[in-house]
């Protein structure tokens, strides 16, 4: 037992410490995001952790990406950037859903609680787009493991019993002999 609780303390400490949220995309640097929802451009399997997604958008422009969730879910989508020349509204898109009228007071929010989003699956799409400003964006998309069921704790607590129970059975007893 004391095993299972030091490895508890371990992934504590070393889940804590990485804080930092992973690039994974950078549109500005590398290729423009594609500005079709049908078809977006694929960043990268994801699992748990924080990830972060850049971007630039010209006039009229739309960026849309896809990430597949591996052995993760999505806790919480962010705008941790929005940088316009004037305050201006810009829609986002989650799967088929459409969300308009967001505007810099969102950011730093988890835009999952602030618009109900509800993400099942293991892939997601996301995208944005605005009218003739140039916007500079980042999206942070936090990712957390995918819980396990409590039917699944309960057969592996009995199957720890039974085993602990055949192992008593099989150890031989020390018995006094009487002569």
């Amino acid at each position: 037992m004391t095993y299972l609780f030091r490895l508890i303390a371990c992934l504590t400490v070393l889940l804590s410490s990485i804080a930092n949220a992973t690039v994974i995309y950078n549109d500005r640097l590398t290729v423009d995001l594609s500005d079709l929802r049908p078809s977006p451009t694929f960043i990268s399997d994801i699992g748990i952790g924080s990830f972060d997604i850049v971007g630039s958008l010209t006039s009229s422009d739309s960026d849309f990406f896809q990430v597949n969730l591996v052995g993760s879910v999505i806790e919480s989508i962010q705008v941790t950037q929005w940088t316009a020349a004037n305050p201006i509204d810009w829609k986002f898109w989650v799967n088929e859903n459409s969300y308009v009228y967001l505007n810099e007071s969102i950011i730093n929010e988890n835009l999952m609680d602030s618009l109900n989003i509800n993400i099942t699956g293991n892939q997601v799409t996301m995208g944005t787009q605005t009218g003739s400003l140039l916007v500079d964006y980042s999206f942070r998309v936090v990712t957390t493991a995918v819980p396990i069921p409590a039917a699944a704790w309960l057969l592996g607590s009995a199957l720890v019993g039974v085993g602990f129970i055949r192992s008593r059975k099989k150890s031989p007893t020390s018995l006094p002999t009487w002569r």
